[in-house]
């Protein structure tokens, strides 16, 4: 058992450090990766129970497209956009892979965290071009706000609603609000002083 959590620890940390780097890093143009199938394993309505089908977060948009979806994942020269098959590995399989793999709930949330630094500065990206990398990891963060896994709340609520403080936050396009819907949610029920706290700012800022 302890080779398959050095595996998935492996994968899981590979995938987070392209997802953060490769936007910033060139890749060697003549580098050929063959582009992953997208397959869902993410929880749909009817893979849950009555409690947790209260609040699902809608499923990343490429899990639908066909046609598309090619094109998305490639570089204008042709390159393989390696920092968004990553990210939408992780949105894909993160939450339920880890939920499976390990009982010990506190090393899920170690593992989110070490997860964290090279997700959240995703989300200070505001081009076009990056559109689809912010959706990714909004997607991400949304899939640990399920109900079922609402135990790793504790490992990323103080980034998200950090982030979500911000002035920026509201630049980020609306399909990636429609998941943060999700998280934001996710974080004041877990710790409803966040939320005391906001509005005291608020009434503050009026007088």
């Amino acid at each position: 058992m302890k080779d398959l959590h050095d595996v998935v620890v492996h994968v899981i940390q590979t995938c987070a450090m392209f997802a953060g780097q490769s936007l910033h890093f060139s890749l060697a143009k003549d580098m050929k990766i063959p582009l992953p199938a997208v397959v869902n394993v993410t929880p749909s309505h009817s893979d849950l129970g009555e409690e947790d089908n209260q609040d699902v977060p809608p499923l990343g948009q490429w899990l639908s497209r066909s046609g598309r979806l090619e094109q998305e994942l490639k570089h204008a020269d042709g390159r393989t956009n390696i920092s968004l098959v990553c990210l939408r590995a992780l949105a894909n399989v993160l939450a339920i892979l880890i939920d499976n793999v390990w009982d010990d709930k506190d090393r899920v949330c170690i593992l989110i965290q070490q997860v964290l630094p090279h997700l959240i500065p995703l989300f200070d990206l505001h081009g076009i071009e990056q559109m689809e990398h912010v959706r990714a990891a909004s997607t991400i963060l949304s899939s640990l706000s399920l109900p079922k896994f609402k135990y790793t709340t504790k490992a990323w609520k103080k980034e998200a609603w950090n982030h979500f403080m911000k002035p920026e936050f509201f630049l980020m396009d609306l399909d990636s609000m429609t998941h943060w819907r999700w998280v934001i949610s996710r974080v004041v029920s877990f710790d409803q002083s966040v939320l005391q706290d906001l509005i005291c700012k608020l009434h503050s800022s009026r007088r």
